[in-house]
């Protein structure tokens, strides 16, 4: 008699990491001495398609699975007739190991209301985890579904202390004014692993009062000390730096500005000599 072969036998799956490592014993009844085998795999709370692969002998490892996620997997014997009964599915959990991986943990932005208001750029931060995040890049949507991809600065990658393998990746983007709202996705690639990218950002847009300042999440303003002396007076100051800056400059005078200094963003501190005994330093929007 010639039929299909029945289920593979003994199917069972040992985890290591981010991968699964099949063994079965062959069907009882083949009825053919060539056959081979159909592996089936899915997260366990996943609704798509299993993916599959062919192969005619145990074991099979299954490679760049999830981290922390729950599988199922079943087995099939095929011949020349056909495919025989599936395998009894079983289920396995991967776990985070001490080799290459990322994941990200989420994306957010210092803009009060995730609101831009015209000063600045949009300052956006994609928190993740990983010993080997090592390419950043940002997609912008715009308003009718247009992407463009922003590629990060060399040095957007901080990694953070007391947390090893955790990283902070910014992005300062110039937005198209008449294309809001934003929606921005963080993207983290490696060799290593399989892409990540994160959940969308929205950022709307309402223009500021003529006369205004940027409002917290701008980078801007700079917190300023003065330091007067008999005839000078040091300026002193700290922001937080963004990689775009190239400068800045500050006003002083008496009843009006007068001089206008321009300092470089590698400054923290100036003096400016021979005002007299009467000065007054401006405060504008930089």
């Amino acid at each position: 008699m010639t039929s299909v072969p029945s289920a593979p036998r003994n199917v069972t799956v040992i985890t290591k990491y981010n991968t699964l490592n099949v063994f079965w014993q062959r069907p009882k009844y083949e009825y053919s001495k060539n056959i081979h085998y159909m592996i089936f795999w899915r997260r366990t709370s996943s609704d798509r398609e299993y993916q599959q692969t062919n192969v005619t002998s145990s074991p099979y490892l299954i490679k760049g699975l999830a981290w922390n996620t729950l599988y199922n997997v079943k087995l099939y014997a095929a011949n020349h007739i056909g495919i025989g009964n599936s395998s009894e599915e079983i289920s396995a959990m991967t776990h985070k190991g001490p080799g290459p991986y990322i994941r990200i943990e989420g994306i957010t932005s210092a803009l009060e209301s995730y609101n831009y208001t015209g000063f600045g750029k949009v300052a956006i931060s994609c928190m993740a985890e990983g010993n080997n995040a090592t390419r950043i890049s940002w997609i912008r949507i715009g308003k009718n579904g247009e992407k463009n991809t922003l590629h990060a600065k060399r040095n957007a990658i901080n990694y953070m202390k007391g947390n090893p393998g955790g990283w902070k990746a910014d992005l300062f983007d110039r937005p198209e004014m008449t294309n809001f709202p934003h929606k921005y996705i963080c993207v983290v690639e490696n060799d290593c692993c399989q892409t990540k990218m994160s959940s969308p950002l929205e950022i709307g847009y309402s223009p500021a009062p003529d006369g205004a300042c940027p409002s917290s999440g701008v980078l801007k303003p700079i917190q300023a000390k003065l330091i007067p002396s008999k005839t000078n007076v040091k300026v002193t100051w700290t922001y937080d730096r963004d990689p775009e800056d190239k400068g800045f400059s500050f006003k002083v005078g008496r009843a009006s500005p007068k001089y206008i200094y321009n300092v470089t963003r590698r400054s923290n501190e100036y003096t400016i000599p021979h005002l007299g005994v009467y000065i007054i330093v401006y405060k504008s929007c930089i």
